[in-house]
């Protein structure tokens, strides 16, 4: 009890040693002080330096004045950015504010600039209005037009919120008894329009978190006019301190986070509170809500890139969500498809060899060409550039599924997803032992003449060799062609027209023997019996031996 008597003495020393430091300084910089600001002297003795001095030294003023000089500083810049600047105070310090001109500079202000009639209709009608709440009148002289607008601005602020002129006298609420909403609220409108230079003492000693609460409201709804869903975004420490509410935000620690969720309960997630109903899960949109949550806001990842980050497991457990992805998901890509169904499996996590499918892959693939924006046709072309490669696949997200099932080879790839549509010389280049074999030789000539649009009836000149240069020159297997068929596109096309030729020839051969079946076929049992009698039998069975020979010398031909 005794040291408590100590310390207070102490503590009270430096009290009034910091309150009149604090009248001089505010003196200093023309702003009257017969007020004590106790919330500020409060802050001061508060500081850690001031804090350590008095417990651990007896009171010294020569020692404990610059601690002092220097933590009103201090607290002033960090607290109170505001203070000391030329602001609407109070109602009678409306023309306070005012500049002071000496009197060689009234000589040099015209008539018209000394007028209070200056102001404005809607102003001058307002000051009537609270004309009894002002001690002095007449002041409104030696006016220059900067002074003009802070006047018009701070009688605007005040006819805003006290629109009727019935402003309150706040002195006569007793704020150590329960408020109702209103009380509350024009004390704040009486301190924020200058009115009042501060709040009641003891004001946030009673009731404190509900009358934060209701002026926190009033300055989102009523001041800031901002949306529910920006509050946390706009209602900041810096437009907290602006709108003259230090005292809420001192009583919070200076989390503007927490004055918020003070205020806007609503504002905390279910998942942060220390209790969440059972069923809470249950409901899909909560679920969604709470990935949506971890994924953007916690991780910081846009909706439309989720599919270029890897979100795991441990996201989800250190975040607290182990009981709504063990019981609910157990999958992270079941957990990313149902908050963002527009994405696919394979960009949500690392896919297991299983997923892929022949309709997976064909499925990824002829996605991925459609994000890249590329042709089908386009494809060779964009593999001789160098566009298409491996890091094309791994940008998506289908390296796996391009090394382990297809091989890392490009053709496999797009010969399994386009059937038919292209050839391997597209993709690579053409070995000696391709020209080798006939069939190999007839291809590449169909698909040359399809490419080029050339007629195989139509002599070939070397003109036309210049075309399949500037078609194919892009490709690998150019140089090995034009070495190979010494730039004479005939030599390209003639096997081709080899076949043609035999395949007309054989194509005449066949209908030659279908002629000679069908006739077979054709004699009929009562044309048989008519023109062979009782021999029909034999004859019957010569002519099925006719049938089965010529359909074994057809297939031998052909």
């Amino acid at each position: 009890m005794e040291n408590h008597k100590k310390f207070q003495g102490k503590y009270d020393c430096a009290f009034n040693l910091c309150s009149n430091l604090l009248c001089a300084k505010l003196k200093s910089r023309g702003i009257s002080s017969e007020t004590e600001n106790i919330t500020l002297i409060q802050s001061v003795l508060n500081s850690p330096d001031i804090v350590e001095y008095l417990v651990n030294n007896d009171f010294d003023e020569s020692h404990l004045k610059p601690l002092l000089l220097n933590a009103i500083e201090t607290t002033r810049k960090q607290l109170f950015p505001d203070l000391a600047k030329k602001r609407f105070i109070s109602v009678d310090k409306i023309y306070s504010e005012i500049p002071s001109v000496s009197f060689s500079e009234t000589n040099t202000v015209s008539s018209n600039e000394r007028n209070p009639t200056q102001l404005s209709t809607k102003s001058k009608e307002y000051l009537n209005k609270i004309s009894s709440l002002f001690k002095k009148k007449h002041q409104i002289l030696h006016l220059s037009k900067e002074s003009l607008e802070i006047v018009e601005r701070n009688i605007d602020t005040v006819s805003r919120f006290f629109p009727l002129g019935n402003i309150p006298d706040i002195s006569l609420i007793n704020v150590n008894q329960p408020l109702s909403g209103d009380e509350i609220i024009n004390i704040y409108k009486s301190v924020l329009c200058g009115i009042e230079r501060k709040y009641p003492v003891n004001f946030l000693k009673y009731e404190a978190f509900k009358r934060c609460a209701i002026l926190i409201q009033f300055l989102v709804h009523e001041v800031l006019n901002i949306k529910k869903d920006d509050i946390l975004g706009s209602v900041t420490k810096e437009v907290i301190r602006q709108n003259k509410l230090q005292n809420v935000l001192r009583l919070f620690n200076y989390s503007a986070k927490r004055v918020c969720i003070n205020a806007f309960p609503s504002l905390l997630p279910a998942w942060r509170k220390n209790k969440i109903n059972s069923g809470h899960w249950g409901y899909k949109p909560n679920r969604v809500k709470a990935v949506k949550w971890l994924v953007e806001k916690k991780m910081n990842i846009h909706p439309q890139t989720v599919g270029k980050f890897i979100v795991s497991k441990k996201d989800f457990i250190e975040n607290g969500f182990s009981y709504l992805f063990t019981n609910h998901y157990n999958s992270v890509s079941k957990a990313l498809l149902e908050a963002y169904p527009w994405i696919e499996p394979w960009q949500t996590t690392i896919t297991k060899k299983e997923f892929w499918t022949d309709e997976n892959a064909h499925r990824a693939i002829k996605w991925m060409v459609k994000k890249l924006g590329w042709e089908i046709d386009d494809l060779p072309m964009h593999f001789y550039l160098g566009n298409l490669n491996r890091k094309t696949f791994s940008r998506f997200g289908l390296a796996g599924l391009f090394e382990k099932k297809y091989s890392c080879n490009i053709y496999y790839v797009l010969s399994a997803t386009w059937p038919g549509r292209f050839r391997p010389w597209e993709f690579a280049n053409i070995d000696p032992k391709f020209w080798k074999s006939h069939k190999n030789r007839i291809e590449f000539a169909k698909w040359t003449v399809e490419k080029l649009k050339i007629d195989i009836d139509k002599p070939t000149r070397y003109i036309e060799f210049q075309l399949f240069e500037q078609k194919f020159q892009k490709y690998k297997f150019y140089p090995a062609v034009k070495k190979q068929f010494a730039d004479d596109l005939s030599r390209i096309i003639s096997p081709l027209k080899t076949f043609y030729r035999e395949k007309e020839k054989a194509s005449q051969l066949s209908r030659k023997w279908d002629l000679l079946i069908k006739n077979e076929k054709e004699n009929t049992l009562l044309t048989n019996f008519l023109l062979n009698g009782l021999f029909m039998g034999i004859v019957k069975s010569i002519s099925t031996h006719r049938i089965e020979t010529f359909t074994r010398m057809k297939k031998r031909h052909l």
